[in-house]
């Protein structure tokens, strides 16, 4: 990790190896990453993942499955396995995707699963900005974009509590309340 920049402790580094390990492990088995990023999966995978330690509140990071337990994390992860689309909703505090899905559908997909005071951390690519502003046209977003540590090109957009427009018209409407002009 010295090497990408990173400077971690002896204990840090071996959980790390025990991630990648296990990952590589794994991707024999099912594909969790793309078969040609694993030659560069320190920086690809790791360093790009670990990036989101900063902006992630420190009560809400873990890691995955395996890789937690062997890494000794003191509280395990709840995994839900499914379609983000089709799983029950889940009450996370922080919603991360990278690769997924564009910035609009990424919102709604993450809405179900997040607590009134979640965060979502989004990779997002060189068209991050595009992205944004077509979202904007469904979604109050407040957020800012991070630069990404290994990709001048991309950001990490730190989402906090988001709504879609309109929202309040169309629930009224959809449960038979009425709204603020009687209607």
């Amino acid at each position: 990790m010295r090497q990408l920049g990173a400077d971690v402790s002896r204990e840090t580094r071996d959980q790390l190896e025990a991630l990648v390990n296990t990952l590589v492990r794994w991707q024999k088995a099912i594909n969790l990453v793309g078969r040609t990023t694993i030659e560069g999966i320190w920086v690809r995978h790791v360093l790009d993942s670990a990036q989101l330690a900063i902006l992630i509140p420190e009560r809400a990071s873990a890691f995955l499955g395996e890789a937690g337990r062997r890494m000794g994390l003191k509280k395990q992860p709840k995994i839900v396995v499914g379609r983000i689309e089709a799983v029950s909703p889940t009450k996370a505090d922080v919603v991360t995707a990278r690769a997924l899905a564009p910035l609009g559908q990424l919102l709604e997909w993450a809405r179900p699963h997040r607590t009134d005071t979640a965060i979502c951390l989004f990779h997002k690519g060189k068209e991050w900005q595009a992205e944004l502003t077509e979202a904007m046209k469904d979604w109050d977003i407040p957020g800012k974009p991070f630069n990404s540590v290994t990709d001048l090109d991309a950001v990490i957009l730190r989402i906090g509590a988001y709504t879609a427009k309109g929202v309040r018209d169309r629930q009224s409407k959809g449960r038979g309340r009425k709204d603020h002009d009687g209607d």
